[in-house]
């Protein structure tokens, strides 16, 4: 092996570590990622970091997708027939309904978003931009 994969190999190794620890925090810590998870490592510098969070997004997305095909006759969210969401798509989403949260803390200063699993802020920005009418 030379140095160039020996440093390929250790940048993945990082970046799989990473992963394994964002995917166990749920079960390790008994917790769900937070926006202020999400937020802490979109904010960072640590590539591996925002890798890491924007496959637990892609993976929420995907989880999402699967359960409202298996409801047809009772979607969570009605997403247009041949619109296809990306991660950053899912971004924009979850940024936006991040920040409806936020402004309805001003009014509610007992409220805060923060501590919410960032799944049900997603989920809650799908419906809100796709909803059932």
């Amino acid at each position: 092996m030379d140095v160039e994969q020996n440093e390929g190999d250790k940048v993945n190794l990082q970046k799989m570590g990473a992963l394994i620890i964002l995917a166990l925090m749920p079960v390790l810590g008994n917790t769900e990622v937070t926006v202020k998870l999400y937020e802490e490592a979109i904010a960072t510098d640590d590539k591996g970091a925002k890798e890491s969070i924007l496959l637990y997004l892609s993976g929420l997305s995907h989880g999402l997708e699967w359960s409202n095909a298996m409801n047809k006759d009772n979607p969570l969210y009605c997403q247009p027939g041949k619109l296809a969401l990306t991660t950053s798509n899912y971004v924009n989403l979850l940024n936006d309904e991040i920040i409806l949260h936020r402004n309805y803390a001003l009014k509610d200063p007992t409220y805060s978003v923060d501590d919410k699993p960032l799944g049900l802020i997603l989920l809650r920005g799908v419906m809100n931009t796709f909803p059932c009418d």
